[in-house]
């Protein structure tokens, strides 16, 4: 459900609007971006729909006492959570929880939304079984923060808020929502298995995060001119100081990787080109593998391309195996994480494990600060 109303026109889908503040209805083509003509699917149509009302709202400057109804509520929640969330995944979090409110309640004035409405959000969520319980919870969490942002922006009653806030989160056991499953280190040589049918670059990538314990956004970013050499001489290791990391908006927090000899190694000749353009790329992947399937590139592989790299490399190494005991189970870079902490904890203790994968907020006043940092230095040159 969306603003307005979507209708066929010679088998091309319209939308019928109008705006706060205007006395016509306007009647749009709903193009996609590079389309010359309306699209033919629904789905497309009511994608265009959102980023159309989106703009059309931002050029003419509509006033947020004029979001009267869930979507319009919505749409805006959206931008504000863009400018707000700059750089992080939340608003890519907050649309996916959104969907189904939309779907279900897009056209309802916001005062006239209450608990019986939000629980009916929540039972499509679990009657969907692909979200386990925690993602559920943390998705209504994220409609109820809408709507503390819409009383805090007068376009909805305090009330309609406190009365959504009593809707308590989903039990351990006592709901139809599936469990998640524990998140386990991925064995090794699960790893070193499937590297064979990897391109060279995305190996690297594999191997690297093996090394440092980076997630996969900080692996798939990294730059030359990020990488601080100056304590080699003294240290042994290399110093990441990633631009995008989980976390960054967290005051007085500080992302440091601390990257090992072996780790150097690999990296090395990555770093011998412009000092802002990316390490690891779709192009130059393709391009030892012979195989050209694009002609334009994105600048640098995303967490998505390289789990899906990944998977793809599983599924050939069990492709020619009949034994199924033999197969190797997939497994997402995530868990490599897992494997790098497993190791770091078992031989250097909880605050080295910490210190590595950046779990810990790291201030410069604080001594413990300081000791953990030299402790993963120490850890890095040595296994790193």
């Amino acid at each position: 459900m969306v603003e307005g109303t979507i209708y066929l026109n010679h088998g091309r889908y319209w939308w019928k609007i109008k705006l706060p503040g205007e006395q016509a209805f306007r009647q749009i083509p709903l193009k996609p971006v590079g389309s010359k003509f309306a699209t033919k699917d629904l789905g497309v149509a009511k994608a265009v729909v959102e980023d159309l009302y989106k703009q059309l709202c931002q050029k003419k400057d509509i006033p947020l006492s004029d979001c009267k109804t869930v979507s319009a509520l919505t749409i805006r929640y959206l931008a504000h959570a863009e400018n707000y969330y700059n750089g992080s995944r939340e608003p890519e979090n907050i649309g996916y929880a959104l969907t189904p409110l939309k779907e279900l309640y897009a056209n309802v004035a916001l005062d006239d939304f209450g608990v019986s409405q939000l629980k009916k959000v929540r039972e499509k969520m679990i009657d969907g079984k692909k979200l386990c319980r925690k993602v559920i919870n943390k998705r209504i969490s994220l409609i109820q923060r809408m709507f503390k942002w819409a009383v805090s922006e007068q376009l909805c009653s305090i009330y309609t808020y406190q009365t959504l806030m009593t809707l308590e989160s989903l039990r351990y056991g006592r709901s139809a929502a599936r469990e998640s499953k524990r998140v386990l280190p991925v064995p090794v040589e699960h790893v070193e298995a499937v590297l064979p049918f990897l391109s060279r670059v995305v190996a690297d990538i594999v191997k690297l995060q093996l090394l440092t314990g980076m997630r996969s956004t900080e692996l798939c970013t990294l730059r030359p001119c990020d990488i601080d050499k100056s304590v080699e001489e003294t240290e042994g290791v290399w110093l990441y100081r990633p631009k995008i990391y989980k976390g960054r908006h967290i005051e007085d927090y500080v992302r440091i990787v601390f990257i090992g000899p072996k780790a150097q190694n690999i990296l090395r000749p990555y770093l011998l080109r412009l000092p802002a353009s990316f390490c690891f790329t779709p192009e130059d992947a393709e391009k030892q593998t012979g195989k050209i399937k694009h002609k334009k590139y994105k600048p640098c592989y995303d967490r998505n391309s390289y789990r899906k790299a990944i998977q793809r490399a599983i599924a050939a190494y069990n492709k020619p195996i009949e034994d199924k005991e033999r197969e190797i189970p997939h497994w997402n870079p995530h868990r490599i994480r897992h494997t790098r902490a497993t190791e770091a904890r078992a031989t250097d203790g909880i605050e080295v494990s910490r210190a590595l994968l950046g779990q810990r907020t790291l201030k410069a006043n604080e001594i413990y600060a300081e000791q953990d940092l030299g402790r993963a230095t120490k850890y890095a040159k040595k296994n790193g």
